[in-house]
């Protein structure tokens, strides 16, 4: 069994974790929660800062809310002149910022692997997640069997940075579809067409889908149930606009689902479900 290191312990890294030492791993671990890092006093070896989580293990998961919080862990990292670790990042990080610490990482002989995840948090705690992994080719051979334990399908997805631009672009595809059905049952009931008759009508091979299921009848019946923050996918689509960005392309749709984003955050729904994003529309619509 390895002696592993966890940083960031929330609703998916933590989950991953409790599977990782149910496993029967020792690891040692940090959240900058002191509450959420207490939790895992039974089982694991409690951390006081994220080079306490280096200086103690040699492969380290990261699972951070995105690229800012990595890079500022990993320049504690860098500038102790750590060597000879493993670093495998399980957040939705941005793609580019990834590539840039793989090559600092090289620099001091280790190795990072970007390995964001599907699925969410019921799934980290059986064991049966779907992961993307970039990064060098051997390193992922290396440690593919650890990543099986709580990983049930592992795809390689090329160089550093490939598995965090493939999530990001997934997030983009689904994110966007559902930005899009928050404009139109909106719309759909201002022009009093039953928005339950038509979820049913569209529910078929061609629209139906598990984002339309997921998203469509919380939006409907303005449950909003919270299972996705709508500040994080949020910061997913920026990621993809800062790509789009950084080869001089224009984002076109992109920018106006970022627009309706951005209302929701000033009007209070950031931290809510993503499904808030409906909220905008209801509203600027009279009902």
């Amino acid at each position: 069994m390895n002696n592993l290191g966890f940083i960031g312990l929330g609703l998916m890294g933590g989950n991953v974790c409790r599977c990782l030492l149910e496993k029967g791993h020792t690891l040692t671990v940090y959240d900058a929660d002191k509450a959420t890092l207490d939790t895992f006093a039974d089982g694991a070896n409690l951390a006081n800062d994220p080079g306490g989580v280096f200086a103690a293990c040699e492969i380290i998961f990261l699972s951070l809310p995105n690229s800012e919080v990595v890079e500022s862990v990993m320049a504690e990292v860098l500038n102790a002149n750590v060597r000879g670790k493993t670093v495998i990042d399980l957040s939705t990080s941005y793609p580019l910022s990834t590539k840039k610490l793989h090559e600092q990482l090289k620099a001091l002989e280790c190795s990072l692997l970007d390995a964001p995840l599907l699925a969410g948090p019921e799934e980290a705690r059986a064991g049966v997640l779907q992961m993307m992994v970039g990064g060098d080719f051997s390193d992922f051979e290396k440690h593919k069997p650890l990543l099986e334990c709580f990983c049930t399908k592992i795809d390689y997805m090329g160089p550093s940075g490939s598995a965090h631009a493939v999530k990001i672009m997934m997030n983009f595809t689904g994110l966007m579809y559902a930005l899009l059905l928050g404009q139109m049952f909106p719309l759909a009931e201002k022009l009093e067409i039953n928005p339950h008759t038509l979820y049913n009508v569209m529910d078929n091979e061609i629209f139906g889908n598990w984002v339309y299921r997921f998203y469509s009848p919380k939006m409907i019946d303005r449950t909003y149930d919270m299972a996705f923050a709508l500040e994080l996918g949020m910061k997913d689509l920026n990621y993809m606009k800062m790509l789009y960005d950084q080869f001089g392309a224009s984002a076109y749709a992109l920018d106006g689902g970022l627009k309706l984003l951005e209302q929701a955050v000033k009007d209070g729904k950031g931290k809510l479900d993503f499904s808030q994003l409906a909220s905008v529309v209801y509203k600027e619509l009279g009902l």
